[in-house]
């Protein structure tokens, strides 16, 4: 997986011959790739102290993961251009689909962790990413 930790990162991800929906699913995907290679017993465990505290084990603030706020500049940014292009659905706010899409990423990562990693993970979020981000027909 990659990480995109600046503007050098951020043209040359744009500079590429993949889609703006394409784009848009490797920085999701790549984002979350560290969570996930900790295995479902190690987030379960992670999950449990952030409620015993009373944190978002998702929100920066709480997390050890750092780069939020780069990654949102750049998945709004791409998502802005692939709805000018048709490439991902407009009809709502790049920040709406954002938002909508790490609610229900995290969803699934908790799930997945909370049954024992009993599903794959990165399938299910592909599922919902197309749900959310594909263009209508």
């Amino acid at each position: 997986y990659n990480h995109y930790d600046g503007e050098d990162d951020f043209s040359m991800l744009l500079l590429t011959e993949t889609s703006r929906f394409e784009q848009a699913w490797i920085v999701y995907r790549d984002r979350n790739m560290r969570r996930i290679e900790l295995g479902p017993e190690a987030l379960r465990q992670y999950f449990i102290s952030c409620l015993e505290v009373g944190g978002n084990a998702f929100d920066p603030q709480y997390s050890d993961w750092n780069g939020a706020r780069r990654s949102t500049e750049l998945m709004l940014r791409i998502i802005e251009l692939g709805q000018k292009s048709g490439e991902i659905r407009a009809g709502h706010s790049p920040e709406e689909m954002h938002n909508v899409f790490l609610h229900a990423k995290n969803s699934i990562i908790e799930d997945w962790a909370a049954r024992g990693g009993s599903f794959d993970v990165i399938g299910e979020l592909r599922k919902t990413f197309e749900t959310i981000f594909a263009p209508e027909s």
